[in-house]
């Protein structure tokens, strides 16, 4: 998807992993250290393993939803 957030591709990443009977989270984080301006992003989590987002290092986990 052209230009998509990173939390767009998790979503849609999600999704197809849904359609293929996989169950998967989305990791919600905010970066670490950023002084007054927030950073957030978004990951794709399934079997433990990050499909889409990249490294979590430098970031704070908020929150994860999804499937289980």
């Amino acid at each position: 998807m052209p230009r998509a957030t990173c939390l767009t591709q998790a979503l849609s990443g999600q999704y197809m992993l849904a359609r293929q009977g996989n169950a998967s989270n989305i990791r919600i984080g905010v970066e670490r250290g950023t002084g007054e301006q927030l950073k957030a992003h978004a990951w794709l989590i399934s079997d433990n393993h990050i499909v889409l987002g990249g490294s979590v290092d430098g970031f704070a986990h908020l929150v994860d939803h999804g499937s289980r």
